[in-house]
């Protein structure tokens, strides 16, 4: 049974990540570029400089990163789900050890899967000359170093809360559309998949834009998370941690829906 679900997350995983990835690109470029203001004219420059192939760049690793992170999260997530249902001690535990179970299996998916992303944050967000995932990924090895690999760690472990978020907004908001109409239908779960989605891509894109930042690169000076933030706040204000955030929410409702018919 684990290992069904696991391959049911790598190939909606794979599906979604192929299907949505020119928003991904978009999302990257605006998250550590300043010349755009916006999606369409970030898209712009991509296509003008690089063609369409340009909105794919990176895609194979991003491809097999995403099946790997889907899979590797279903996997530890229904196996520590399993090894809690044993113990008659913790099912009394309910929403709150389902929350915690998904953070544990969130941060262990991070850890395990952080340096294929890495690598493709750094094929996204390079110019043209970009070279393959395997020479970016000995590039990294001979620049940085084994820590290399694991760059914006710890955005990354606190983006492992998306899951629990998007979980308990589930909850909650089916809940309050249960005291209104039962049963709730297909179409109702769809949408309440979607609302939740929102909520937890809102609450944790600051985190998202930050990790991006480290990964990438871009800037040698950034040596954490407290000058990565301090340099968007220069760069961008306020709203900085915010920026190109409707480009994530169209991704992100469009990845809930691909993933509902999957």
């Amino acid at each position: 049974e684990v290992a069904a679900h696991a391959l049911a997350g790598c190939a909606g995983g794979g599906i979604s990540a192929g299907i949505t990835y020119p928003f991904l690109t978009l999302i990257a470029k605006l998250q550590i570029n300043t010349s755009s203001s916006n999606t369409w004219q970030a898209a712009k420059i991509v296509l003008q400089s690089e063609g369409v192939a340009g909105l794919y760049r990176g895609l194979g690793p991003a491809l097999a990163s995403n099946a790997c992170q889907y899979g590797v999260y279903y996997f530890w997530y229904q196996l520590l789900r399993s090894s809690v249902a044993r113990s008659k001690r913790l099912n009394t535990f309910g929403t709150l050890m389902d929350l915690f179970i998904g953070y544990i299996a969130g941060c262990l998916t991070v850890i395990t899967t952080l340096p294929l992303f890495v690598v493709v944050t750094r094929l996204q967000t390079a110019n043209k000359k970009a070279r393959s995932a395997w020479a970016t990924a000995q590039k990294i090895g001979q620049k940085e170093g084994w820590r290399g690999f694991w760059s914006g760690l710890l955005p990354a472990l606190v983006l492992a809360l998306n899951p629990s978020i998007q979980f308990a907004s589930f909850e909650f908001a089916s809940r309050q559309l249960s005291l209104f109409h039962q049963p709730l239908t297909a179409v109702d779960y769809f949408f309440l998949g979607a609302f939740s989605k929102i909520v937890s891509t809102l609450l944790t894109y600051p985190y998202q834009t930050v990790k991006t930042r480290l990964q990438s690169k871009r800037t040698k000076e950034l040596s954490g998370v407290i000058s990565a933030l301090r340099e968007l706040y220069v760069e961008r204000g306020a709203f900085g941690l915010f920026f190109g955030v409707e480009t994530k929410l169209m991704q992100t409702v469009l990845t809930a829906a691909i993933l509902f018919f999957v």
